[in-house]
């Protein structure tokens, strides 16, 4: 046992430091155990100082091990003296806090068996708690005409994943005092002065604005007549001449795509670049989430590795999906990515990187309509409800924020699990339906092992 003494001083150390030097931090780690915390979720606290979590204080004792315990839990002791080793140790702690990454590998296959195997699109999932991935797995094919099998390194079109991307932006100029909440949107979009000062930011970002919706006839027509591959900036100017608002701003809840690609519009004004551009900037890049674009972006769109997407057909085959003239509308669903990258989206939004806590909790409040209702968004979960970019909803009892995707063949989701810190995501390039097969036999369940 003497031999570990060295090892064990240092952990000590870690240990005094911490105690001694930030008292504070473990304040705040007790006030979160407790639930005390803002709404559970927030790793920084709004006054600036850090929270540190369990997990980074074991990787502090790692380093000052000078090695790394393993990936998955240990059984056995490799002490000839039989006494249990301080990596045996560490690995069981992480154990106890997160679960073996390899525990539950066989219940998620047998989830994603039911839909997937050697010769379907591809599906991906990634499971992770913490800053800890507990399970990443590609399967099925991501070209089934060139035979390619999926990997993790393919990229999907993350379909409406984008708007907590699109939310995020808008919210890291309102936290710069370049864009306010509650401002009116003609304050930075004068061309649609004549729907009034009642549709603010706020509402387009909620979707209760009650602006026309150009992707719903007759307005999709006339779109397509003034543009055959119509632009964010072609909706806007029809919106200008025509249609009539659905509702008074705030009555009601209707799911606006054209409201999220309105502000990437505003994005693109207030910052004076292109909204590509600003979220490769300001978000991609510093994350380092280096298989991510925003699409149109014809050099990175011609080098993608994409997991081509493909509707299924009748006795079990696939067939490509035809191309679609809204492919260049930006906002509402526009990102490409993989489920690596999006970890390290929620890691950093979680971890206040992005955005603060009080902006935040905005966002992941429930819209409540000037009747005082809180409307369900989707019969996906009944509990899921919407905030300002982000889903906002519970699976038995467990809170969730997150998003859901569906474009041609693409179903995606992603939800963070408040009170546990779990991430899932899940990319297809499967045309599931997308209210019974997708989240409620495929994304929930695969959360259910977890969750258990």
């Amino acid at each position: 046992m003497n031999r570990l003494a060295p090892r064990l001083a240092r952990i000590t150390l870690i240990a005094f430091l911490f105690l001694g030097t930030a008292p504070s931090v473990f304040a705040q780690c007790q006030t979160a155990s407790t639930g005390n915390a803002p709404s559970g979720w927030c790793r920084g606290d709004c006054d600036g100082n850090r929270v540190v979590s369990v997990s980074e204080i074991l990787r502090l004792i790692r380093n000052a091990l000078d090695q790394t315990a393993p990936d998955h839990c240990l059984a056995g002791d490799p002490d000839a003296d039989g006494a249990i080793s301080v990596n045996n140790l560490i690995a069981a702690v992480d154990a106890l806090l997160v679960g073996c990454p390899s525990e539950h590998a066989a219940e998620v296959d047998a989830v994603v068996a039911a839909y997937a195997d050697d010769n379907t699109p591809a599906i991906s999932v990634l499971i992770g708690r913490g800053d800890r991935i507990l399970y990443q797995r590609t399967y099925g094919k991501a070209d089934l005409e060139a035979g390619e099998p999926a990997s993790t390194e393919h990229q999907f079109l993350l379909a409406s994943i984008s708007k907590p991307f699109t939310a995020t932006a808008v919210l890291m100029l309102v936290e710069q005092g370049l864009i306010g909440l509650d401002e009116p949107v003609s304050t930075y979009l004068p061309e649609l002065a004549r729907f009034g000062d009642a549709v603010t930011i706020r509402r387009l970002l909620q979707h209760t604005s009650g602006l026309p919706d150009y992707y719903a006839d007759p307005l999709w027509s006339a779109l397509l007549e003034r543009a055959p591959l119509p632009s964010n900036a072609d909706g806007l100017a029809l919106l200008a001449e025509t249609g009539t608002a659905m509702f008074a701003p705030g009555d009601w809840l209707y799911y606006l795509n054209g409201g999220f690609e309105l502000l990437a519009l505003i994005v693109e004004r207030v910052s004076g670049q292109r909204f590509s551009d600003f979220q490769q900037a300001h978000i991609f890049d510093p994350l380092g989430m280096h298989s991510t674009f925003s699409i149109p972006n014809p050099d990175r769109e011609a080098s993608a590795r994409y997991a081509y997407d493909y509707a299924a057909q009748p006795g079990g085959t696939f067939a490509p999906l035809p191309y679609d003239p809204s492919v260049y509308m930006y906002g509402s669903g526009d990102v490409v990515s993989t489920t690596g990258d999006l970890f390290l989206f929620d890691r950093a939004l979680f971890s206040g990187q992005l955005v603060g806590c009080e902006v935040l909790e905005q966002a992941w409040t429930p819209v409540r309509l000037n009747s005082g209702i809180e409307p369900t968004l989707f019969p996906v979960e009944p509990d899921t409800k919407y905030g300002m970019g982000f889903f906002v909803g519970a699976r038995n009892g467990h809170r969730y924020v997150g998003h859901g995707g569906i474009y041609l063949g693409y179903r995606t989701y992603y939800a963070h699990f408040l009170d546990e810190d779990l991430v899932v995501i899940v990319l297809t390039a499967q045309d599931f339906d997308i209210f019974q097969v997708f989240p409620a036999q495929v994304v929930f369940p695969i959360a259910d092992v977890y969750l258990m």
